[in-house]
């Protein structure tokens, strides 16, 4: 009784683990990219301000 009541146990547990392993891989994803996506957008909003508050400045031109 005890291998029957063992085998369902397991088989429970490892779905639980996978889910739990791809929901943390996911969530690192998402965070590294949360991360880029954050530092491009300041980045683009930064050049794009300096833009419009200074039409002549150029940061691209040495």
């Amino acid at each position: 009784m005890e291998e029957k009541n063992s085998k369902p146990i397991q088989g429970q547990a490892e779905p639980k683990k996978n889910r739990v392993l791809f929901s943390n891989i996911i969530s690192k994803i998402l965070g590294i990219s949360g991360v880029v996506l954050v530092i491009l957008i300041i980045g683009l909003g930064a050049l794009l301000a300096g833009h419009v508050w200074n039409p002549s400045w150029n940061p691209f031109v040495k």
